[in-house]
């Protein structure tokens, strides 16, 4: 029902639309969409309600990673059609292991933060809170375990691809980072369960730093963000486009 209201406001632009016509076209009574209205204020939209006008999106919630703000607009074909929105998860590779068997193909799991994220052979990659792109999905490929390098692969060109569509001047450090002016802006972990000649799942990690400042003194050489590097993107922008 969310997702519904939400693309609905969203169509609607800086218009209200009255709880009546709301409640007309979503088959629900008035009070179940001030319930609901009252729970998307909860979780970060800035929505304005006028007595006799209705609602109406005060501002486009760009940061916001809500699966309904990233399906808004999505243009992909079966990749982010199911979303998974966490508040903090161990990792969220971890957790995509987890329930790989009984998700569909093209499951992405999103945390806000990572208790225990990593990257390449277990070393920790620091993920703070609303300060990146957290980020696993899963896939479910009919190829043969030898193969799947060519995902981190894939992976790591298609973010290049986005950072680059949307303003950032990035490049591949192969095979798994992303870089930006020298410095690493994006790591990929490519995990995967298989038999000898069947692959179960692969689970695709991409973690992207956007908002962060500081980074630990060992790692201040090597790393940095999106915001310190000048480039001011929306994160929900950038998992769209990633996604697509």
């Amino acid at each position: 029902m969310r997702d519904k209201i939400i693309e609905i406001i969203l169509n609607n632009k800086s218009e209200f639309i009255s709880g009546e016509e709301l409640s007309k076209q979503l088959g629900v009574s008035r009070a179940a969409i001030w319930k609901h209205m009252k729970a998307l204020k909860e979780e970060g939209y800035n929505i304005e309600s006028v007595n006799k006008k209705g609602y109406r999106l005060a501002e486009n919630p760009t940061d916001l990673l809500s699966p309904q703000n990233i399906y808004y607009k999505l243009d992909t074909e079966f990749i982010g059609k199911n979303i998974e929105h966490l508040d903090t998860i161990d990792s969220t590779n971890e957790h995509a292991k987890r329930i790989a068997i009984n998700s569909v193909d093209g499951t992405v799991i999103l945390s806000e933060h990572q208790d225990m994220g990593k990257g390449r052979l277990g070393r920790r990659w620091d993920s703070k809170p609303h300060e990146g792109i957290w980020m696993s999905i899963i896939l479910k490929p009919d190829m043969e375990p030898f193969k799947a390098p060519f995902i981190t692969l894939i992976a790591g060109a298609s973010v290049t691809k986005a950072l680059n569509n949307l303003g950032a001047n990035t490049l591949i450090k192969w095979p798994n980072d992303v870089i930006l002016n020298g410095k690493k802006i994006c790591g990929i972990l490519t995990e995967l369960s298989a038999e000898i000649e069947r692959t179960n799942y692969v689970v695709l990690g991409i973690g992207i730093n956007v908002k962060i400042m500081d980074f630990e003194q060992e790692i201040a050489d090597k790393a940095t963000s999106l915001y310190k590097e000048g480039y001011m993107l929306s994160r929900v922008d950038i998992v769209r486009n990633v996604l697509d």
